[in-house]
């Protein structure tokens, strides 16, 4: 049986592994449609594409190893959830920085879109939680 410490850091490097490797996908696509549009800026968004692939990788990273410590809980539709929430926060408010400034300066818009965002990030949680539920029971079954 593995220890405690032993658990945690094998579900810290899980996480981690999984937010950095979805940021190197997200990164992917912000490099194509940089070289597609012949401009690193992206001037819609007031950011260039090493903000965005900066946010992406600290967002993913941060995410991934809050989803790893917190994984234990995951086996609920409730602990997904809160999985969902707690670790979508970095990525959303990394965005909102990017694109909206330091939250000493956010509007009330900007703290009510974070607010939106991380529900919608429990939503996923709960809908990844019950779909890693479903793989195990087929997994259990066969």
């Amino acid at each position: 049986m593995l220890s405690t410490s032993t658990t945690l850091a094998t579900n810290l490097l899980w996480g981690v592994r999984r937010g950095a490797g979805i940021a190197c996908i997200y990164s992917a696509v912000a490099i194509i449609l940089a070289f597609m549009q012949r401009s690193p800026e992206f001037p819609g968004y007031n950011a260039n594409v090493f903000e965005i692939i900066a946010l992406y990788l600290l967002g993913g990273t941060l995410g991934g190893a809050i989803t790893g410590v917190l994984r234990p809980i995951g086996g609920s539709a409730v602990g997904g959830g809160v999985i969902g929430l707690i670790a979508g926060i970095p990525f959303f408010a990394g965005g909102l920085i990017l694109f909206a400034g330091m939250p000493t300066v956010w509007h009330k818009q900007a703290w009510i879109t974070l607010v939106i965002l991380a529900m919608y990030g429990a939503v996923v949680g709960v809908w990844m939680g019950a779909k890693a539920r479903a793989a195990e029971r087929v997994t259990a079954e066969e």
